[in-house]
């Protein structure tokens, strides 16, 4: 992965729905961390990402989206979430089911997926601070 910069997180959004999805997170096996954000804020009170998830920290961008680090407020575990946007939701489903049935030591476990409101994602990219 690449270093990701405030630009590269503000992918395509357009005023649709986007698609989340996250992985196990080991911090070792990334050293590209350039953003940190706390999600204690006004937006997304129904969001999953947001009530589910705090420490947010942009990993990289890639060619289906943006992928954070972000601390699960449940179980104290970091994963890694990828935020797709709605023109890549087929691409990206076929990624999620082709996850969801490997089993690797090579290859990060696939846990969920959901879907979230662009508007909040735009105000969570737009709150992570400039370097």
């Amino acid at each position: 992965m690449t270093k990701a910069t405030e630009a590269d997180a503000k992918i395509a959004m357009d005023q649709s729905d986007d698609v989340c999805f996250e992985d196990d997170y080991d911090e070792s096996s990334n050293d590209s961390m350039g953003y940190y954000w706390n999600a204690h804020s006004k937006v997304g009170s129904s969001s999953r990402l947001l009530n589910d998830f705090d420490d947010f920290c942009l990993i990289a961008r890639g060619g289906c989206g943006v992928v954070f680090k972000a601390t699960n407020k449940t179980d104290g575990k970091d994963y890694a979430i990828k935020l797709v946007c709605k023109g890549q939701i087929d691409d990206a489903l076929k990624e999620v089911k082709i996850h969801a049935e490997l089993n690797h030591c090579c290859v990060v476990n696939y846990k969920t997926c959901w879907i979230e409101s662009s508007l909040m994602l735009r105000e969570l990219l737009e709150r992570i601070p400039s370097k």
